[in-house]
């Protein structure tokens, strides 16, 4: 065999190993990944329906024990404010995924926060139910929103109030646990790595002992369903469309 044959052949081997190396993927693109975080949306969504359904048939969403007064610093300082709290663990973990944060921030306001003094979508639904601020309101103030009506003096009543608590929690630790997957393959982080789990870890028990309690004792079976589907399809759509790799 000549040199040139023997290099053409060599090239030809060099090809077909090419055509057969694995593609590289990005943390993201990951099929385990995706495979996880429908396994874990499954779950969350289980434990959701159940407790929701045994608070329904039980009539619990209508007798709150005391001990959930203590609730209110979760609520207020934690739950209210839960993206905030995300948003330091992405700067934490070295602004991993900044494209994934952009969207998941942008549905995490469109869906549940007042958008530029306008309804959210869920404000928006429930008005387009039949619910609204009601009370004693001055007529020159426009109600748009649950924040509005509560610092008008009014009550958010009637309608369809589509569970924002559900869809927080859920959307929240789905990221947390996106960014603690890709911090234990990338560098680098802002924190040392074991105290940046420490952090997701606490706050992660923090958000499923509130998912619990709002399963049990607020809002009705529909509105906590209707929040557990909102958030279900976003992280669907957004894990489908991350597989293929944008």
């Amino acid at each position: 065999m000549t040199v040139q044959a023997r290099r053409r052949t060599t090239d030809k081997v060099e090809d077909i190993r090419a055509d057969v190396r694995p593609k590289q993927t990005t943390p993201l693109q990951s099929q385990r990944l995706h495979y996880r975080l429908r396994l874990l949306l499954s779950g969350l969504a289980a434990v959701v329906i159940a407790l929701s359904a045994i608070s329904t048939l039980t009539g619990q969403q209508s007798h709150v024990p005391a001990y959930q007064r203590y609730n209110f610093y979760l609520n207020n300082y934690f739950i209210k404010i839960r993206w905030v709290y995300t948003t330091t663990l992405w700067i934490l973990s070295g602004f991993q995924l900044p494209f994934l944060f952009i969207v998941s921030s942008a549905a995490w306001y469109f869906t549940t926060q007042s958008v530029l003094g306008g309804p959210s979508l869920f404000d928006f639904l429930y008005t387009a139910s039949g619910g609204g601020c009601q009370g004693d309101l001055d007529e020159k103030v426009t109600v748009l929103n649950k924040t509005t009506c509560k610092v008008a003096g009014g009550e958010w009543i009637g309608g369809h109030d589509s569970s924002g608590h559900i869809f927080i929690i859920v959307h929240c630790l789905l990221f947390t646990y996106v960014l603690f997957h890709v911090s234990h393959r990338t560098s680098p982080l802002i924190l040392n790595r074991q105290a940046l789990v420490v952090i997701m870890g606490m706050f992660t028990a923090i958000d499923l002992y509130m998912l619990i309690t709002t399963s049990l004792f607020f809002h009705t079976f529909w509105e906590k369903f209707s929040g557990m589907v909102a958030v279900s399809v976003y992280w669907l759509v957004t894990t489908l469309w991350l597989s293929l790799g944008p």
